[in-house]
Parts: structure tokens; C-alpha cells; sequence
């Protein structure tokens, strides 16, 4: 599996951005970091959502957005907690579903990005 760099980018930036808030940097910026985590999570619903059904996809929001605020507002239980939740019904609806097909080729490089 590859990661473009816009991907990495992002992921480098609000995961320094959650390490900021714990750690009480005046640089880190919530709202900042919830739009890059919101970007991040809409990319993953978007880009395995054809894998896993639109159920899976509807609670990645559901659950997904609800673990942003608490991961932003101080409250890291409550955010890993729904996500936990998110990771074991992402494992139970991948082996209900058997293997994925294939999505084939595209020859839009930024189609499989993110």
C-alpha cells in the first residue's frame, strides 16, 4: 500500500497537532486540528466505502466525527473509546464481506490517494 504525500502530510500534521494540545502548546489550534482530522476521516469513509458498504460508511461518520471533538476537546478516552468501536465493526463487516474484489487500475494518479 502506498501514501501520497499530500496523505502523509496531513496525518504528520494533525497527529503533531493532537501531541500540541495534550502537551498545552500555544501553537496548537483545535479548530485546525479538527479540520484536518475531519479531512482525514471523509478521505478513509470515501476511499474504503466501496469495501465496506455504505452501513460502515454512515457509522465512520457517526462515530468517526463524534471521536474528532472529543480527541480536540481534552477528552482522549471518550475519542479512542469510539474509535475501538469503529475498529471492531470495521473487522466484523470485513470478514462478513469475504475479500474484497479487485478496484483495478485507474489512471488518475490522485484516484487511489486518499
Amino acid at each position: 500500500m502506498t501514501v501520497c504525500p499530500i496523505c502523509a502530510g496531513v496525518s504528520i500534521a494533525w497527529f503533531a497537532g493532537i501531541v500540541g494540545i495534550y502537551t498545552q502548546q500555544v501553537w496548537a489550534d483545535p479548530l485546525i486540528v479538527a479540520i484536518l482530522l475531519g479531512a482525514s476521516l471523509g478521505a478513509l469513509a470515501d476511499k474504503f466505502g466501496t469495501r465496506f458498504g455504505l452501513v460502515w460508511k454512515t457509522l465512520m461518520v457517526l462515530l468517526g466525527l463524534p471521536a474528532v471533538y472529543y480527541f480536540v476537546q481534552g477528552k482522549l478516552w471518550y475519542g479512542l473509546g469510539l474509535m475501538v468501536m469503529l475498529t471492531i465493526i470495521t473487522l466484523v463487516i470485513g470478514k462478513t464481506r469475504g475479500n474484497p474484489k479487485s478496484l483495478g487500475h485507474n489512471k488518475d494518479l490522485f484516484k487511489e490517494c486518499c
